[in-house]
């Protein structure tokens, strides 16, 4: 039989012990998730695992670029962030894939909504940087219910310079100037259908009856459309996009 003593002994030994191991054992879960850690977030880890909004958050465009299409979609999700600077870095990154990122389009103009007039100068800029791909969905906007879609889109086909790639947009842009929009969406209405020329000249008349009513920029612009307009019938006035 052991004494009591050594009892009291090996029970202390066996506590240490057994302490000791729970003590290593943290530590060794411990050193590995601050490994893991120190991968994704440091500076100098990898970028392999990071999400879109991370590498955006760490001003990492290039991982991103190198993506290419494939990071379209957490681009798209990016659009509904709260963080505006998320939002625009995923426009402009939207806007370098070019073609195949015009189906973001109904989603940028939406994001374009309660954003300062330079931060949705940034959104224009990059669904024109997209080019006359994007006309498609533009004139999807503007023929829209979404009074967002018929703002923003209205201003992109308007300040886009599309030209007669936008004919189909006429239909959609005259009747926005036959509604009650304001002076800032008619605005671009008819700087839109100055661009495309001869194809809009079905909208004259409506035009007409802005700017007879109209009166400071929206007046100066429907007059310089009627004028643009018609002299696009006049051979050697305007070169315009075939």
């Amino acid at each position: 039989m052991i004494p009591s003593e050594d009892h009291s002994m090996l029970h202390t030994i066996r506590t240490a012990g057994t302490l000791l191991g729970l003590v290593a054992l943290v530590g060794l879960v411990l050193v590995t998730t601050g490994c893991s850690d120190s991968t994704s977030s440091s500076g100098g880890g990898s970028t392999a695992n990071l999400s879109v909004k991370e590498l955006i958050a760490k001003g990492d465009m290039t991982t991103i670029g190198a993506r290419g299409v494939g990071a379209k979609d957490e681009l798209i999700a990016c659009l509904d962030d709260p963080d505006v600077n998320i939002r625009l870095n995923a426009a402009a990154a939207l806007g370098r894939l070019k073609g195949d990122g015009v189906s973001a389009i109904p989603a940028m103009l939406s994001s374009m909504k309660g954003m300062s007039e330079t931060d949705r100068r940034t959104l224009v800029y990059a669904i024109t940087d997209m080019g006359k791909d994007a006309v498609k969905y533009l004139v999807i906007a503007v023929a829209s219910s979404d009074p967002d879609q018929i703002r923003y889109g209205t201003q992109i086909l308007g300040t886009g310079g599309y030209g007669k790639e936008a004919k189909d947009a006429v239909d959609p842009l005259t009747a926005i100037l036959k509604s009650d929009a304001d002076d800032e969406v008619k605005t671009h209405a008819v700087m839109a259908l100055a661009s495309i020329g001869t194809p809009a000249t079905p909208a004259i008349p409506a035009i007409q009856a802005v700017a007879a009513t109209a009166t400071g920029t929206l007046k100066r612009q429907a007059d310089g459309a009627i004028r643009r307009i018609n002299d696009a019938h006049k051979p050697g006035q305007f070169t315009e996009k075939r």
